[in-house]
């Protein structure tokens, strides 16, 4: 063997003692590492690495639907509602959204399940000290909170000008229709070839 080591199993000392760093979604640097004794340190993820903080019990990670509800909660109160084009990468990157979804915190209830979406409880903090609250016991939508006709149908046209291939509201409408005369329906056909479209008409 040459140099400082004098067995294949041990190393002598670094003659100039390091440090070890990591950058990127995290920061961490370790302390000074001569060779003689292991080193830690703490890492710190990085502002732009998440897009938004949450309040969770020890333990909890946050999974990317958890982020979502901040993003989703932020979106609701600045624009009144959340629709498809909220998604956009455009819509997704607005600062704004992501200045008020860092403040937003989730707090556990008595509810044992974790996948329950109601009954649920908003509370807002405004600035000039008052304090607004309110109880949803159903999420919109469901049976005991339905949307009524007029809002599903556009939620509906939304979601159906909104996909990969657009449907033209000359379909919608068709589609709306044989929906609408459901159970007067002759043949099932009819209702699938409406959902298999290329063209403006039906």
């Amino acid at each position: 063997l040459s140099g400082n080591a004098s067995t294949a199993s041990s190393a002598a000392q670094l003659t100039t003692a390091r440090t070890i760093s990591a950058t990127g979604d995290i920061a961490w640097t370790s302390a000074s590492f001569n060779g003689t004794a292991n080193v830690s340190g703490a890492a710190t993820i990085q502002s732009s690495a998440i897009t938004s903080q949450t309040e969770l019990t020890s333990g909890q990670v946050a999974s990317n639907d958890q982020i979502l509800v901040f993003d989703v909660s932020a979106t609701a109160l600045l624009t009144g509602s959340v629709g498809v084009d909220d998604f956009e990468p455009a819509a997704l990157a607005d600062p704004h959204r992501h200045a008020l979804a860092a403040r937003i915190r989730v707090c556990r209830d008595q509810n044992p399940s974790l996948n329950a979406l109601a009954p649920q409880r908003v509370e807002i903090s405004l600035r000039d000290g008052r304090e607004l609250a309110l109880d949803l016991p159903a999420v919109l939508g469901a049976p005991g909170r339905p949307l009524g006709r007029e809002r599903h149908l556009a939620k509906f046209r939304c979601a159906a000008a909104s996909g990969l291939r657009p449907m033209s509201a000359c379909a919608m409408d068709h589609l709306v229709r044989l929906v609408d005369d459901l159970e007067q329906l002759d043949e099932l056909r009819r209702l699938v070839d409406a959902l298999v479209f290329d063209t403006d008409t039906p």
